[in-house]
Parts: structure tokens; sequence; C-alpha cells
């Protein structure tokens, strides 16, 4: 998965995908652009649930991936993988979209 997670309050959206980023991975990084965004929906019981999750493509500034800041314990694993492992790695065909948006804004 990518990492990701809600907005606190007084966050821009650039903060909070660095903070988020951060916490599930030990990776410092800085924004680079916006890729874009994905809205969806879904019942949680009677209830109509709507998100938005907003994407970045980020740059590593610091910190590494053997320092977990996950305080929830929601993360149990992470990894680097080659780019060219995408298809294989990402579960849901949304993230894969932003994953193939990113790749063709590096080139």
């Amino acid at each position: 998965m990518i990492p990701k997670g809600h907005q606190e309050r007084g966050e821009d959206l650039e903060l909070t995908a660095q903070r988020e980023v951060y916490e599930e991975t030990g990776i410092e990084a800085e924004v680079v652009s916006k890729i874009g965004e994905i809205s969806y929906s879904f019942r949680l019981g009677s209830t109509r649930i709507q998100k938005t999750v907003h994407h970045y493509l980020l740059r590593q500034v610091g910190g590494d991936l053997n320092h977990l800041g996950d305080p929830t314990g929601e993360v149990l694993k992470v990894s680097w993988f080659p780019m060219s492992e995408l298809e294989n790695v990402l579960a849901h065909e949304n993230e894969r979209k932003v994953a193939q948006q990113a790749l063709e804004m590096l080139s």
C-alpha cells in the first residue's frame, strides 16, 4: 500500500502527505508535485462514506526505512522495490494508476 492517512487540524495537504510518509515509513520527504486525487465512496453499515485521497510525488530528504515512527502499529513491513515491479507490488488498481502517473512525471 501507498502511505496515506487523515489530515490533522491546521495541516495543509502537503504537510499531511509528508507526515504520513514519515510516520509509516521513517522517510523524511519534500513534496515535488501533486499527482492528483481519487474520490470514492463506500458503505459502512447504513452510512455512505465519501473519501478523497490526494496523491503527491515526494523526494526523500532524510530518514531511513529502519526507523518506523508508526505509533499505531498498522505498518507491518516497509521496503524499497524497483519501479519495474509496480504492477506486482501494488494491490489496488487506483494505486497502480497513481504510480503510473508518477512514473510519467519523472520521465
